[in-house]
């Protein structure tokens, strides 16, 4: 099961290291689960001795180990993967859209041509739309880094092979954007803006293996445009501002076909500002891009649905666990349950006792499993992201609530019958 589980995912994941990493992370969280939860089997055996259900409960764990942990894997990998999926990845998803600014352009117009760049300026006056002005940018493709051809088959990684041919948009400015950083060398300023130069997203940088210092050569419209790198950038795409893998000093505009493209923000009552536009620059391309973010959500949730189907199994496998578990140690418990009823233990006793071991198993599960899913989730944010760490009450409520009730309803739905046998039927049968 496990084997054809770990194909699958590897099947959906079509990367092999990112297949790896997900099962070895899998295999970690069950380790630290059943780790834990032997840890905690020793914390709580001093209160078997305190009498009562809770000591018949915490007995009844304590005498099977290995199976105890079995089920306090199960229940707990499968917990802390749900969590993540429909708690912690909406919390994630939240934290970045409450990290945009109010106004985040939601329409790129591109394809300006020069000559219409100051009345396309005017109408946005007119109407009062934040914009990130125009942005001057050309198409090329990638021809040498420091004077070596680029061919794609020199790259191993899916993603540089790709980033190695496709096509640019080359950006063309004196001052960098304002949710750029220089990460390596320096940006061109004043008199250096005369020079020619390129300065390159950090990203693309380590993909290709450029370093400041190389040249780069473009093919552009036929024209070869070389230069050497300047400056690596960081950059913030989640911004949806304009911004580019390539930027060029301005020294490298002359003499290329110059296009200009914007990024703007319309509310519901600016929609018919597309019309306009349209109408205006018929050259010019507007482009929604609203549509295609609820496309992609629309996709991440079906995939996350998927997903948690496959997780929700998981958690019905460790109740058939559960169920199978108390099945294969049923005489034993029917023993146990007879001998308890002879020496005057109430039904109701008896059920209480089913009820914490259970309750008290699927309790650690989730403390567990939250544990883990809020870890998981902060770091995810603050390391991957780069957003601001928070962590969900309902990751708590939701496992160690949820949690418990599940797991004790599966224990006494598996055992409650064996307290409703007469005790001498089953002695007789002994």
């Amino acid at each position: 099961a496990v084997a054809v589980f770990l194909g699958l995912m590897a099947w959906q994941v079509r990367d092999a290291r990112l297949a790896v990493a997900m099962a070895l992370a899998l295999l970690a969280t069950l380790l630290v689960l059943m780790g834990a939860g032997r840890l905690l089997l020793r914390l709580l055996a001093p209160l078997r001795r305190t009498g009562g259900s809770a000591a018949l409960g915490l007995a009844a764990l304590a005498r099977y180990p290995q199976l105890t942990l079995l089920q306090l894997g199960g229940f707990g990998l499968g917990i802390t993967l749900l969590l993540l999926l429909a708690v912690v990845r909406v919390d994630i998803v939240d934290a970045w859209r409450s990290s945009l600014p109010a106004q985040a352009p939601n329409h790129f117009v591109i394809n300006l041509q020069p000559d219409e760049r100051e009345r396309f300026a005017a109408i946005l006056r007119e109407r009062g739309v934040p914009n990130s002005g125009l942005h001057a940018t050309v198409r090329a493709r990638l021809l040498a880094i420091g004077g070596r051809t680029v061919n794609a088959d020199d790259y191993a990684d899916q993603r540089a092979r790709r980033l190695a041919t496709r096509d640019y948009s080359l950006g063309f400015g004196a001052e960098m954007q304002a949710d750029n950083r220089v990460q390596a060398g320096r940006w061109w300023g004043g008199a250096e803006a005369m020079a020619p130069a390129f300065s390159v997203e950090q990203g693309l940088a380590e993909n290709l293996g450029i370093g400041v210092g190389d040249t780069l050569t473009f093919d552009i419209a036929g024209q070869q445009v070389t230069a050497p790198v300047t400056s690596l950038r960081s950059v913030a795409w989640d911004s949806f501002n304009v911004n580019f893998f390539v930027v060029g000093s301005p020294a490298l505009l002359e003499g290329l076909p110059v296009t200009y493209l914007s990024s703007l923000y319309l509310d519901d009552t600016s929609e018919r500002l597309t019309l306009t536009l349209a109408e205006a620059f018929p050259a010019a391309s507007v482009l929604d891009v609203r549509p295609i973010l609820e496309q992609v959500r629309a996709i991440m949730e079906r995939g996350a649905l998927a997903v948690e189907m496959v997780f929700l199994f998981t958690l019905v496998a460790a109740a058939l666990v559960t169920a199978a578990a108390a099945e294969v140690s049923r005489d034993e418990r029917a023993r146990e349950v007879a001998v308890m009823r002879t020496l005057g233990m109430s039904r109701r006793r008896l059920l209480g006792a089913v009820l914490i071991e259970f309750g008290v198993l699927g309790l650690v599960s989730g403390v567990l499993a939250a544990a883990l899913a809020a870890i998981t989730g902060y770091l995810v944010a603050t390391e991957l992201f780069d957003l601001p760490g928070r962590i969900a009450a309902a990751v708590w409520w939701l496992g160690v609530g949820g949690g418990t009730l599940v797991v004790a309803l599966v224990g006494w739905l598996a055992t409650r019958r064996l307290v409703g046998i007469p005790p001498i039927q089953v002695l007789n049968s002994e």
